[in-house]
């Protein structure tokens, strides 16, 4: 099996199955013993016959090659494994009708609460914690007939953890679900207040989202210490769903920390706010932690508002989040990056190439800032190409500058382009050194430009050691300190 990535194709058997055809012996229970088989129109009794044996028993369940049906939910429990033995030809197929199945919110339709909860679900009871489950080697799948509408339910997962310490989701092929491929989150509706996710490992996975019809490819929105990294993901999201991960607590009692997203690759999804999103607004009771985001290349196909977006509520105390966002490549988005609300940020060796419209940076509350920003060692290049927009930034303090190279920012026509503009609110402690601004193409006018609404405080920023390039110096309105540089 391969995919295609703009030109390129990856083939996913060489690239990410760890496992090969595996010739499994031993201490496992092979579906098929309890009934399942590629001809039958529903599998599910049969495969939850075999989860439930194996919660007893501690054996490993098996899906053999072939493709089995299941209309309804699968329950996986405390210290099961359930995997494939081959990840491309051993497949769980959801299937059902189209009418009770996904379309009727009749929580007393037998056919709907079968179903409510995805494909594979696992829900710790309250106060407790399910633990050690690990889902691996297989293709899950949900199934929709020609001429319907992907997105029925959003809340449709293939995979959903709820109150789980120590899962392992690895090696997977992911495709067609209508809400995200991976939940992790706080039961069917949100609000079991009592249980959380930890130590959750989500690693080599395959999403296919199709036809960017669905919800998001990974959801955390309660949870700690969680790893996604050297996954896959491709056409998923739709406009007004977040993106293709999204780190989001939305009920005032979820929390999410300790958070790494490493070296995976997404493409295509529209993504109404970021591929890569975590916003940490809703709930208040974070306890702060580190957010990894690092070596991710991230292409939007020009559809994708942002590649990451990262926002920090005031509500929140902002100083104990700690950002490391460090050697992505993010093109083809509309802004970029858009970083609002951070205190703590290291946004180093990063690449950002092509965006139609401007980055954004700073606080757009006006009774708060962002502060101790450090951007280092950066390359953005062809910055605002349909709007002409640089670098937006509002109500920023402790905001440095060093190393990085800005080359053909402004309007493909050449008619108009800035670097950076200090938009309304207030900034101090801001500054600019050794960087390089070029404007080979024509495109960029002005390095610096501040709004009559934007306040500096010019006796702290500082702006040294800058090489200019084709840019008229004059054209410069960032207002500092020359005494710093000495």
């Amino acid at each position: 099996m391969t995919i295609s990535i703009g030109a390129k194709s990856i083939a996913v058997t060489a690239f990410l199955s760890s496992f090969g055809a595996l010739a499994l012996s031993g201490n496992y229970i092979d579906i098929t013993q309890y009934g399942a088989s590629t001809s039958a129109t529903d599998n599910r009794h049969a495969i939850q016959n075999a989860l439930d044996q194996a919660r007893v028993s501690g054996q490993t369940v098996l899906i053999p090659s072939g493709t089995f049906k299941v209309k309804g939910t699968l329950i996986i429990g405390d210290a099961v494994t359930i995997m494939g033995s081959d990840r491309e030809s051993s497949k769980l197929l959801q299937v059902g009708e189209f009418g009770a199945y996904y379309d009727n919110n009749n929580p007393n339709n037998p056919e709907y609460l079968n179903n409510s909860k995805g494909l594979l679900y696992a829900e710790a009871p309250e106060n407790g914690q399910l633990s050690n489950i690990t889902i691996k080697n297989m293709t899950l799948e949900e199934y929709v007939p020609k001429g319907q509408v992907r997105f029925k339910h959003e809340f449709q997962h293939l995979i959903s953890l709820n109150g789980v310490r120590n899962a392992v989701i690895q090696d997977l092929d992911l495709n067609g679900a209508r809400g995200d491929a991976i939940y992790i989150g706080a039961g069917i509706s949100g609000s079991n207040i009592n249980i959380h996710n930890n130590n959750i490992l989500i690693k080599n996975n395959i999403i296919n989202g199709i036809d960017c019809n669905n919800r998001n490819g990974i959801s955390v929105v309660h949870g700690s210490n969680i790893t996604i990294e050297g996954n896959i993901i491709v056409q998923t999201s739709r406009s007004d769903m977040p993106g293709a991960i999204d780190i989001e607590p939305d009920q005032p009692f979820h929390h999410v920390q300790d958070i790494k997203i490493l070296n995976n690759t997404i493409t295509g999804g529209k993504a109404g706010v970021g591929l890569v999103s975590i916003y940490l607004g809703n709930g208040n009771q974070h306890t702060g932690g580190l957010f990894v985001v690092s070596g991710n290349k991230i292409n939007g196909g020009l559809t994708a508002s942002a590649g990451i977006f990262v926002d920090v509520s005031p509500k929140l105390n902002r100083a104990n989040y700690t950002f490391d966002i460090y050697n992505n490549e993010i093109k083809n988005t509309a802004r970029g990056i858009k970083l609002l609300g951070l205190e703590n940020l290291h946004f180093n060796h990063n690449r950002i190439e092509t965006t139609t419209d401007a980055p954004v940076i700073g606080d757009s509350h006006s009774s708060s800032a962002s502060s101790n920003l450090n951007f280092s060692y950066n390359t953005f290049k062809e910055i605002g190409a349909m709007s002409g927009n640089g670098f937006q930034v509002y109500n920023v303090q402790w905001m440095y500058w060093g190393n990085n190279q800005f080359s053909e920012f402004g309007k493909i026509d050449n008619s108009f382009g800035y670097i950076f503009d200090f938009a309304s609110g207030s900034s101090n402690n801001i500054t600019f050194i050794n960087n390089e601004f070029v404007n080979w193409w024509g495109r960029t006018h002005y390095i610096i430009q501040k709004k009559p609404s934007h306040t500096f405080n010019v006796a702290t920023n500082k702006y040294c050691g800058n090489t200019v390039i084709n840019i008229n110096p004059a054209n410069n309105e960032f207002r500092y300190n020359s005494a710093l540089c000495n």
